[in-house]
């Protein structure tokens, strides 16, 4: 049994627009649709739900499915989600992918694949690739402190558009290299949109690739994940290599600051602006030390960054100054620990004060600044901004 969803478009009497009904049907129904009236409703299929995957019965039930669902000659597309998550490197997954590649259903399949502990990290000689079949929406799962298996690729007709990383099962992240995402996203034309959450993604020092742009996909969030420079590549005897972030269009180049070897990253979104070779920065949340604020906003000026918060442990307005040329940015977050309420208050008094300076900057060089936000200070709006520059420190 499987559960279908239908979408019906008649505009009869009655009938208004669309409408979607879902069915519960068994295959011995679908070899029947002529004679049993879903032949109406399986002309007019939108969404096929596959409770799991996790048996060589399972994948038996969903090839009878697709054959039955063949025989019908549907030429519409169909989104496919397999609810229940799928085991990667097993061989019912194996096999189950190998059905779907091969099917002449048109599909938009979704679903989440976890790799167990079991999995290999490394690609052996012997191993064989995991393909994905006609996957278009992937989940990926992985084990804490492991790293992502390099024994996933796409194949050079893959139709994936959206992928998605996460640590999962331990509270140390699992590990990716930069190297290794740009290679899985080579063959794959279609991938649009990257996610990555709680990660440590290592940058293999100089790049050793003269282009890691990821060049076709659109859009690239980060949740929870730690930037850490390695020195790898002099290691291995690479010291020829010169490559930089710049000159290969790495998205990475945005926080590459000499000297600092880690550095997390709250949240990001990194999106391509038209069709140029590298992501650029659209919004930004960092927690940085007090050394590294300097280098980090001296990196920013330029940049065509949008929304941007900074977790600091100090508050110096002349540190902040640089951010003044960002003209892109339209929402400024600065956050920080209660100690910052007593550096505000010796910064901030006065008519001509280093605060009311940068915030008088900001709403000159920023046609598109909305809002401003400090802790212990109002918030600020554009049209608070047109207003004399006061503010109001909380009294102990």
């Amino acid at each position: 049994m499987l559960t279908t969803e239908f979408t019906r478009d008649d505009t009869r009497q009655g009938i208004h627009g669309n409408c979607s009904k879902p069915r519960r049907v068994s295959v011995d129904d679908l070899g029947r649709v002529s004679r049993n009236g879903l032949d109406f409703w399986i002309q007019r299929l939108r969404i096929l739900i596959v409770e799991k995957m996790a048996s060589f019965s399972d994948v038996y039930r969903l090839t009878e499915v697709i054959t039955a669902l063949e025989a019908t000659d549907i030429q519409q597309r169909v989104a496919m989600n397999i609810v229940d998550p799928m085991w990667l490197g097993s061989a019912v997954f194996a096999r189950a992918m190998s059905q779907l590649r091969d099917t002449k259903l048109n599909l938009v399949i979704a679903g989440t694949i976890i790799a167990n502990h079991s999995f290999p990290t490394q690609r052996s000689k012997d191993a064989n690739a995991m393909s994905f079949g006609k996957m278009r929406h992937i989940h990926l799962p992985i084990p804490g402190n492991r790293t992502v298996p390099d024994r996933i690729v796409f194949e050079h007709d893959s139709v994936v558009e959206s992928f998605n990383v996460t640590s999962c099962g331990d509270q140390r992240p699992c590990f990716w290299n930069v190297a290794d995402m740009v290679n899985l996203f080579a063959n794959c034309n279609n991938v649009r949109l990257v996610e990555l959450d709680n990660l440590t993604i290592s940058v293999d020092i100089p790049l050793l690739s003269d282009d890691w742009s990821l060049s076709t996909v659109e859009r690239l969030t980060l949740s929870d994940c730690t930037f850490k420079m390695t020195n790898r590549a002099r290691r291995r005897g690479n010291s020829g290599k010169t490559g930089n972030f710049v000159h290969a269009g790495c998205f990475v180049a945005i926080l590459e600051v000499p000297g600092t070897m880690q550095i997390p990253v709250r949240s990001a979104t990194f999106v391509r602006i038209n069709e140029e070779r590298q992501l650029v920065p659209d919004t930004l949340e960092l927690s940085c030390t007090n050394s590294l604020t300097t280098s980090i906003i001296n990196k920013f000026k330029g940049s065509p960054i949008r929304k941007l918060t900074l977790h600091l442990d100090e508050l110096d307005m002349q540190t902040l100054r640089p951010l003044t040329e960002l003209r892109t940015l339209q929402y400024l977050h600065i956050m920080g620990a209660a100690m910052i309420r007593d550096m505000i208050g010796r910064q901030s008094r006065g008519p001509e004060s280093n605060f009311n300076r940068f915030i008088s900057e900001l709403d000159q060089n920023c046609p598109n600044l909305v809002e401003v936000s400090i802790p212990f200070l109002h918030i600020w709006h554009k049209k608070r901004l047109k207003k004399p520059y006061s503010h109001r420190v909380p009294s102990n």
